[in-house]
């Protein structure tokens, strides 16, 4: 689920940092072979949308555009109440989320994230 859509023009063809948490299935992962957990995780990306005769289009580009993935919590299964409550705690900090991914400082993002992690235990 998308928590925020931060406006920026720091990537080409880009209008918006979008930061999203949701819950990853696990598995193989197509593009590089490795196993991935499941569990919840953040997605953070730039993405470019616009509005069209009243529908909305978001794109973005695959290795071309900056964004990344952090699992947050691992989990066997779904569990929508605790998504609901993860995605509460990350929401006041899209913003600063946002600004990490603009500096390329995915340190930061990760930083930001794992404390609001640690907060909900």
């Amino acid at each position: 689920m998308t928590l925020a859509e931060i406006p920026t023009d720091a990537f080409k063809g880009c209008t918006h940092i979008q930061v999203s948490v949701d819950y990853r299935k696990g598995g193989t992962n197509v593009f590089h072979g490795n196993q991935e957990a499941r569990g919840y995780e953040l997605i953070v990306q730039a993405v470019g949308i616009e509005q069209h005769e009243g529908y909305r289009s978001v794109t973005f580009a695959l290795f071309s555009t900056p964004g990344m993935r952090m699992l947050l919590v691992p989990a066997a299964r779904l569990d929508r109440k605790k998504l609901a409550k993860i995605q509460d705690a990350i929401r006041p900090h899209a913003d600063a989320i946002a600004q990490g991914l603009i500096q390329l400082d995915k340190p930061r993002i990760a930083a930001i994230a794992q404390g609001v992690v640690e907060r909900l235990k």
